[in-house]
């Protein structure tokens, strides 16, 4: 005949704890297909009068194309303060800038103003935007 009231709440709390672990498991594996990566170097700044060129070499890690990357670039003297920055995209963005395909790696050099001396250079990438326009938030800083 029928279920009692402890099989129902037994089987609907079993089909609840699966949908549970399904939505879970989405979430984690969405998470872990957005985690790939735009590896950075930083090379050495390069002082040329008032102003520094910072050469960025980038490698596309994630799985799809990035149509368009925005960085800013600090530099930062002896005692660690910014004493100049520069915000650009370096991939895309413009047409004289082209995506970068996954896999590929390529080179970006940066013109920055300074106007006082300097040791370093750190980047921060503010927006990436994949194959398709979805946004991914940039999580880390690259410096030298």
């Amino acid at each position: 005949m029928g279920l009692d009231r402890h099989e129902f709440d037994a089987k609907e709390t079993m089909k609840m704890k699966r949908i549970i672990g399904w939505v879970a498991g989405w979430f984690i594996a969405s998470a872990l297909v957005a985690r790939g990566e735009l590896s950075v170097t930083v090379a050495e700044p390069k002082s040329t009068g008032t102003r520094a060129i910072v050469k960025l070499t980038m490698k596309n890690n994630y799985t799809n194309a990035v149509e368009s990357a925005r960085a800013v670039v600090f530099l930062i003297d002896a005692q660690g303060k910014v004493v100049g920055q520069r915000t650009e995209w370096v991939i895309g963005g413009t047409r004289e800038k082209p995506g970068l395909a996954a896999g590929v790696t390529a080179e970006f050099n940066l013109v920055v103003p300074a106007d006082k001396p300097f040791e370093k250079a750190n980047v921060k990438f503010t927006r990436i935007i994949l194959e398709g326009g979805r946004l991914v938030e940039p999580e880390a800083r690259f410096g030298k």
